[in-house]
C-alpha cells in the first residue's frame, strides 16, 4: 500500500494537480506526512525530462517532413544559368562566356538552352569578340528559325558587324588610309535582312538609321578614294570608283561629288560630257553638272520659300503629305517605306526624278541630334496589297527594296518625336 501511495501523487500531478483521493465514507484522505515533498520532487523530475525530450521529439517529427527546395536548388542547370547571368551583369564577360558555353555543351536540350545561347552571343559582343558573336548568332538563327526573339539575333548579328566596321573607320581616319572596312558589305546585308524580314520589329528603326549612316560614310570613303586616284592620274579607276558611289549610294550626300568626279574623269580621258548612259537603272546615271552650291543662308532653312515656281508648288503638295497627312490616315492601313536619308534635298530629288509626287509622303525625326527623313508611298488596305504594289514602282525605286509598314507604327514614331 505504501508503494501505491507513493506513486499516486505523481499521477495526480500529471493528470491534475487539484484531484484528491476519496477514502472510505466519502471523506477526502490526505497524503501522509512527507508526501508533499516527494510529490514536488517527482514533479520537478518529470518537468525536466519533458523539457529535455520535447525538442528531440519535435526534431524527430520535423525530420519526416519533406523540405521545400528552391527552384534554383531543384534545377542545377538553372543554377548554372544564374551564375552566368550574374557574371554577365557584373561585366565579367570571360566568366559569363565560359559558364554559358559549359551549359549549352552539357545540356543542349534543356529548356534554358536557347536563352543561354542568346546570352552567349551577347556576351561575345560585349567582350569585343565580333566574329564569335556573329557565328553564335548565325547558329541560333539556323537552329531556332521560328523563335519568338529571332529578330533580336538578326539585330545583334548586324550590330556586331556594324561596331567592328565603324571602329575600323575610326582607326583608319587617324592614319588617312582609304581601305574599305572588311565587314562593310556584310553589315549592310545583315541590317537589310533584318528590316526586310521583320519590318515592324522594335530593332528595325535603329537598323535603318545605322544603314543610312553607314552608307553615307562608305560613300564618302569611296569618293575620297576616287579623288586620290584622280590626283595621281588614274582617271579610269577614279571614274569607276565614282560610278560605284552613284550606283550603290544614290541618296548619300557624297553622290554629288561622285557625279562631278565622273565628269572630270571622262574629260581627262578625252570622252564626251556625262550622259545618261544607264537607262535600265536611272539611279545610277550621273546627273548633269551643276554650278557650285552657295553657302547656306537663312533662306535655306525655310525650304517652302525657296522659289515661287512650280518647284515650290511641288514642295507644298509634299507638305500636305507630311506628318499631318500621315496622322490623319487610318492606323490599320499600310504604306510602303521607300527609303530613309539624312539628306532632304536628295529625298526631294528622288521624288521628282521618279514621278512619285502624287502618292509620296515623308516625315522627319531626330536621330543622334540630326534630322532623319523617311519617304513613304501610297496607302493600302493590307500588307498583301502593299507588297503587290511594289511591282508597279519604277525599277530604280524597286532597287531600294521598299517594304510594307503599318501606318499605326509610323504614327507612333511621329508622336514619339514630338
Amino acid at each position: 500500500m505504501a508503494g501505491e501511495k507513493a506513486d499516486s501523487p505523481g499521477l495526480r500531478f500529471v493528470f491534475g494537480r487539484e484531484s484528491v483521493h476519496n477514502g472510505p465514507g466519502g471523506n477526502a484522505a490526505r497524503a501522509p506526512a512527507g508526501a508533499g515533498e516527494r510529490t514536488d520532487m517527482t514533479a520537478s523530475r518529470n518537468t525536466a525530462i519533458l523539457t529535455f525530450l520535447m525538442p528531440l521529439l519535435l526534431l524527430a517529427a520535423c525530420a519526416g517532413i519533406p523540405q521545400k527546395k528552391t527552384k534554383t536548388d531543384a534545377d542545377p542547370v538553372r543554377k548554372l544559368y544564374e551564375t552566368g547571368r550574374s557574371a554577365l551583369l557584373a561585366r565579367d564577360y570571360p566568366r559569363a562566356i565560359a559558364t554559358f558555353r559549359r551549359l549549352v555543351t552539357l545540356h543542349p536540350g534543356h529548356a534554358l538552352a536557347s536563352q543561354t545561347r542568346m546570352e552567349l552571343a551577347y556576351g561575345y559582343f560585349k567582350a569585343g569578340d565580333t566574329f564569335s558573336a556573329i557565328a553564335e548568332a548565325e547558329r541560333f538563327i539556323r537552329d531556332y528559325p521560328r523563335h519568338d526573339t529571332l529578330d533580336y539575333l538578326f539585330y545583334l548579328r548586324g550590330l556586331a558587324a556594324y561596331e567592328h566596321t565603324m571602329a575600323f573607320l575610326d582607326r583608319q581616319s587617324a592614319t588617312q588610309a582609304e581601305d574599305m572596312p572588311p565587314l562593310a558589305e556584310l553589315t549592310l546585308q545583315y541590317f537589310k535582312a533584318l528590316v526586310e524580314r521583320f519590318p515592324d520589329s522594335k530593332y528595325s528603326e535603329d537598323a535603318r538609321a545605322r544603314l543610312g549612316r553607314l552608307r553615307e560614310t562608305l560613300a564618302s570613303l569611296e569618293v575620297q578614294r576616287a579623288k586620290t586616284a584622280l590626283a595621281r592620274g588614274d582617271f579610269a579607276n577614279a571614274t569607276l570608283l565614282a560610278r560605284a558611289v552613284m550606283e550603290k549610294y544614290p541618296l548619300a550626300p557624297a553622290s554629288r561629288d561622285a557625279a562631278a568626279l565622273i565628269e572630270m574623269g571622262r574629260r581627262a580621258l578625252g570622252g564626251a560630257p556625262a550622259m545618261k548612259d544607264r537607262t535600265d537603272t536611272p539611279d545610277a546615271a550621273a546627273p548633269a553638272p551643276r554650278p557650285p552650291v552657295p553657302p547656306p543662308t537663312a533662306e535655306t532653312s525655310a525650304p517652302r520659300q525657296e522659289k515661287a515656281t512650280d518647284a515650290a508648288m511641288q514642295d507644298g503638295r509634299r507638305e500636305t503629305r507630311g506628318k499631318a497627312w500621315l496622322l490623319a490616315q487610318p492606323g490599320s492601313k499600310f504604306t510602303l517605306q521607300l527609303l530613309g536619308t539624312g539628306n532632304l534635298r536628295a529625298l526631294r530629288d528622288f521624288i521628282r526624278r521618279h514621278g512619285l509626287e502624287d502618292q509620296a509622303a515623308y516625315f522627319t525625326v531626330q536621330r543622334d541630334g540630326h534630322p532623319w527623313h523617311t519617304l513613304l508611298y501610297g496607302v493600302y488596305s493590307d500588307r498583301k496589297q502593299a507588297r503587290a504594289a511594289i511591282a508597279s514602282l519604277p525599277q530604280a525605286v524597286q532597287a531600294q527594296r521598299p517594304w510594307p509598314r503599318r501606318l499605326a507604327v509610323i504614327q507612333d514614331l511621329i508622336h514619339d518625336a514630338r
